[in-house]
């Protein structure tokens, strides 16, 4: 019984080893890969950091019960999904807290879904040729460190920490403390959703993404010089730490509810040239929110509706007005530089 138990030590032993150096080959059976990671933590494997797993399978069938596999046999994983296919790749609901790094498939063209539900994901791979459907699925994944392969548009800055697009930042999901990025037109949509940024400058930005930098409580500095254009929610729920924003006076389009979320008194000054400081109380109104005549900021007026109106002398009329989206807790001045 014993030499029979010693042999069945070794053998498994020599699976782990093999299955290790040789990377698996390639799973191409999820049902095997529960029993394999199992091994691998029996007999000491994973305790020495994550278990290498290569898995060739089409994940528009599997890649539920591959999460399943991983979870059930609770072993932390550097999960090789290169060869696998999906045109479409879907995070999906349940995520994995023990998958470390993870490399998308070589033929994926769209990525959809958020990456939050893998908490210790600190690495991750995938084709420069991406898309992302106009969405940020990075948001609240402060450990992630991007890498890009093949020919496309995107690339990393920041040692891999931030994910571009030509001139547009698409994610910086780590930034912390001050951020200067010289080169940078367009902040993307939630591209620092929830970060503990303090100073952000963008000498360069000329357009900021929606929710770019909602949940970030701690900012006090946004130098936007050459901005044009800020999208909806770019400063919700940012709490009440007062904030300092250096603006182009030129600025053509601020959107709704900038500020939504924030529910209690927030000092928010607006720094534009000195020349330029007495000529802007309707931008001041459109940083709050305030409704107003067409032809000035119109979109932060949030949308404009019809109304119908029944007149002693004109009957009944219709007339389109602009919806008030004033948060009064936003307390805002004007400054010159």
């Amino acid at each position: 019984m014993k030499n029979r138990k010693q042999r069945i030590g070794i053998l498994a032993i020599a699976l782990v080893v093999g299955f290790t150096v040789m990377g698996c080959g390639a799973f191409t059976n999820v049902n095997k890969i529960y029993n394999y990671l199992s091994l691998s933590r029996r007999v000491g494997r994973s305790a020495e950091g994550p278990v290498p797993l290569t898995v060739k399978v089409n994940l528009d069938e599997n890649w539920e019960n591959l999460l399943s596999a991983i979870n059930g046999a609770g072993v932390r994983v550097n999960l090789d999904l290169s060869k696998s296919t999906s045109s479409v790749f879907h995070t999906g609901e349940n995520g994995s807290a023990y998958i470390v790094s993870l490399i998308l498939p070589n033929n994926v063209t769209t990525i959809l879904g958020d990456f939050n539900i893998f908490p210790n994901l600190t690495s991750l791979s995938f084709p420069a040729s991406v898309d992302f459907d106009e969405m940020n699925p990075f948001v609240g994944c402060p450990s992630i460190v991007f890498t890009v392969t093949g020919k496309g548009d995107l690339s990393v800055i920041e040692n891999g920490k931030a994910l571009v697009r030509g001139e547009e930042l698409i994610a910086y999901p780590s930034a912390s403390g001050s951020v200067t990025l010289n080169n940078i037109k367009v902040i993307g949509r939630s591209a620092f959703n929830g970060n503990d940024i303090t100073d952000v400058h963008f000498p360069s930005a000329e357009i900021i993404g929606i929710r770019a930098f909602s949940g970030c409580e701690d900012l006090q500095i946004i130098d936007l010089p050459s901005v044009v254009t800020i999208n909806e929610h770019a400063f919700a729920n940012t709490g009440n730490e007062p904030l300092v924003i250096t603006l182009n006076p030129s600025i053509e389009t601020i959107a709704a509810n900038l500020f939504e979320g924030v529910t209690t008194r927030k000092n928010v000054t607006l720094k534009v040239p000195e020349d330029e400081a007495a000529k802007i109380t309707t931008m001041r109104d459109a940083f709050r929110g305030r409704g107003w005549n067409e032809g000035d900021f119109v979109e932060a007026a949030g949308r404009n509706r019809v109304v119908v109106e029944d007149d002693w002398y004109y009957g009944r009329t219709q007339r389109n007005v602009w919806v008030s989206t004033l948060n009064n807790n936003i307390i805002i001045t004007v400054e010159g530089y």
